[in-house]
């Protein structure tokens, strides 16, 4: 309880640098989502209309969302330096899997009697998808998108004090050693990750319920 009052005071003293990191942390969530969306829902769509690729592109986004985030960062480093490119890079690379798998099993699974009476009626394959398909799959779509929100808002969480300093996220401010003490940056990172945490905890009760 002690260690809870302390992070709250931590957080009111330092008031302006975490509502700054709070801030740089939910927009990097954000682009990170907007970006694993656009590129997620087509790609989705693409394997599901040529099947014998989808196997080949959720085994590679699968392989990828099990690489570890500091190795990760060890290979995208040399090629993107340090800053927003690579934090954006690896989220995004980490939410490709949900959003794609989603989007491929919602539309492999509509029911085919669905999918022959559109056809019997003389939809084109464009209004087959945007009219039958997507609308029908758009739960398990939703679905995975909340799993990328989820996961975005963890992962981009500051790394350890003892770790790389201002790599990932807004770890640049929180655990800076020009602003703050390393005995602090904890309790900083807690009343950073605090809203975020329940957000995500809300989030995934809501996708269960």
């Amino acid at each position: 309880m002690a260690f809870f009052i302390r992070v709250l005071l931590l957080a009111v003293e330092r008031k302006s640098l975490v509502l700054s990191s709070l801030r740089e942390h939910v927009v990097i969530s954000l682009l990170a989502c907007l970006f694993i969306a656009l590129c997620g829902v087509p790609l989705g769509i693409l394997i599901a209309r040529f099947r014998r690729v989808a196997f080949w592109v959720i085994a590679t986004t699968g392989v990828l969302y099990t690489i570890p985030a500091l190795a990760l960062f060890g290979f995208m480093i040399p090629l993107f330096g340090i800053g927003l490119r690579p934090t954006l890079f690896a989220l995004f690379i980490y939410g490709l899997l949900p959003l794609v798998r989603n989007t491929y099993v919602g539309i492999t699974t509509v029911d085919p009697a669905i999918v022959e009476a559109a056809k019997g009626m003389g939809s084109t394959d464009w209004q087959l998808l945007w009219r039958v398909q997507i609308p029908l799959a758009l739960p398990v779509i939703v679905a995975g998108l909340r799993t990328v929100v989820v996961m975005t808002i963890s992962y981009g969480h500051p790394l350890p004090p003892s770790s790389v300093r201002g790599v990932w996220g807004c770890s640049s401010s929180v655990a800076s050693p020009l602003t703050i003490p390393s005995s602090s940056c904890l309790g900083v990172s807690w009343s950073l990750h605090l809203p975020l945490g329940l957000m995500g905890c809300s989030l995934s009760l809501k996708g269960g319920s």
